[in-house]
């Protein structure tokens, strides 16, 4: 409880655009994250041995990739990309997944700006078709390794991500996709992060706040406040700036044109990916092979929920199994 207390008064103190307190350091950060990650996910986590090495992209900038193998060489391996706000420390590694998708090889790459990988460039936005080029890179240095198969895993703007290298999957996995079936995405994102943040200036950038670490858990009681709270100090840690994004109508693809055996899951409850939109995604698939989805009893967050975590591992996995 003290710790809650703790970030109930960090909470309301960083608001993302402020400067933050000067007791809001990394180090402080980093210690917190770890208090709560030790008592809260400690018991879901893989027992997995976790490592981090770099790709090249093709202009020259290191990709930072996490790397949960096993001790014998295997001849699968997943790719895993996060989504729009927080990289792969939180969302794979902490969450436990990263390493619990069965009998392959785990990777979670960031990208640009996020996490571990290096600011993107001059004009400090991240842009769809240079996602893409760096996970396209990145799965030709996994298929260099051996690999029989290497197969990709999105989640949020991730999925739109893998939408648009389906081509060099061996099976895709859409999870909460956020695509727009009326293909409206504004051609500048920076303006709709500041909307949403309260930036003041179309290319702010500022700190993040803990408050939206939180704010893709919707669902009472769908996860303790320890577990909650283990997510978005490791966030905030591993995330502390806002990342822009720009020219959001390059997701657009034509999703006839993905053929690789795909799955599209989803929560009942997720309000970034309304059920109405993943159908209609799963019906414009020109795989021949695809399934779909529904996680009860979750969110946005499905692979962190308690009341989800199981049944969203048990479901992509037997997925990546037989497909």
């Amino acid at each position: 409880m003290q710790l809650l207390a703790l970030v109930a008064t960090v909470s309301a103190y960083a608001s993302p655009c402020d400067t933050p307190p000067l007791f809001l350091t990394r180090a402080a950060l980093q210690f917190l994250s770890v208090v709560a990650t030790a008592s809260a996910f400690s018991a879901t986590k893989a027992p997995t041995t976790i490592t981090e090495f770099g790709v090249t992209s093709s202009d020259g900038y290191r990709l930072s990739v996490l790397e949960a193998s096993g001790a014998a060489p295997r001849s699968r391996a997943v790719l895993l990309l996060h989504g729009r706000t927080w990289s792969s420390e939180p969302v794979w590694r902490e969450t436990g997944v990263l390493g619990a998708l069965g009998d392959r090889d785990h990777y979670a790459m960031d990208f640009r700006g996020f996490g571990r990988t290096p600011e993107r460039g001059a004009d400090s936005l991240l842009r769809p078709s240079t996602c893409a080029a760096d996970v396209r890179t990145v799965v030709a240095a996994l298929r260099r390794r051996g690999y029989d198969a290497v197969d990709v895993v999105g989640w949020s703007y991730g999925a739109l991500v893998a939408q648009l290298v389906a081509d060099v999957a061996d099976r895709l996995v859409l999870y909460a996709s956020v695509w727009d079936e009326a293909g409206e995405y504004c051609s500048e994102f920076s303006k709709w992060t500041c909307d949403e943040f309260g930036c003041s200036a179309p290319n702010a950038r500022g700190p993040q706040s803990l408050e939206n670490c939180l704010s893709d858990f919707t669902i009472p009681g769908s996860i303790s406040e320890e577990k909650a709270m283990a997510f978005g100090l490791c966030a905030l840690e591993a995330d502390p700036i806002c990342v822009d994004w720009a020219d959001l109508q390059e997701f657009e693809v034509d999703l006839a044109a993905i053929t690789c055996p795909t799955l599209v899951v989803h929560g009942d409850r997720d309000p970034e990916a309304p059920v109405k939109e993943q159908r209609a995604l799963f019906a414009k698939l020109g795989a021949a092979r695809k399934e779909f989805a529904t996680i009860d009893t979750a969110d946005h967050v499905a692979h962190v929920l308690d009341t989800s975590r199981d049944a969203w591992t048990k479901t992509v996995t037997a997925f990546l199994d037989r497909a």
